[in-house]
Formats: C-alpha cells, structure tokens, sequence
C-alpha cells in the first residue's frame, strides 16, 4: 500500500498547518535538526498565541496557559 504524508489536520489554523506540513516535509527529507527543531518552535509559538498567551517569551506564555487550565501540567513540561 502507498504511505500518505502525514499533514496537519483540516480543521487547524493556516498558519499552524503551513509550519507543521513544512516541519514533517524537512523531516521526512533528513534535513538537519535545526530546522526541525525550528519549526517545533514555531508551531509551539503560534499556538501558544493562539490559545491567548500574548505577552512574554515562549517559556512564560507556555506557563500562562497552564496557570488558566488551558494546557495540562504533562503538556506543560513536554513544552517546555
């Protein structure tokens, strides 16, 4: 059987799926961790904005959306 791709799911925002399809494309072609890891960043940037944690670094947004319940603890260490 052919192996699909594994993209970002339809319903995500563009900007979180444009990153997410471009991270697995940089994976799937062996590239150089730096850009995978970039793009983990990235994505956990965007979301993190887009769950309402606006304002500081990505280490004090991710800690902002455990505080109001919006991520659990487990999510929150993975995270960071």
């Amino acid at each position: 059987p052919e192996i699909k791709p594994v993209t970002a799911h339809p319903t995500w925002p563009v900007e979180i799926a444009a990153i997410f399809n471009e991270t697995r494309q940089f994976l799937s072609e062996n590239r150089s961790n730096f850009f995978v890891l970039a793009g983990c960043r990235s994505t956990l940037d965007v979301v993190t904005q887009k769950l309402g944690a606006k304002a500081g670094n990505l280490k004090q947004r991710i800690d902002k959306l455990a505080e109001d319940g919006k991520i659990t603890a487990i999510l929150k260490e993975w995270a960071h």
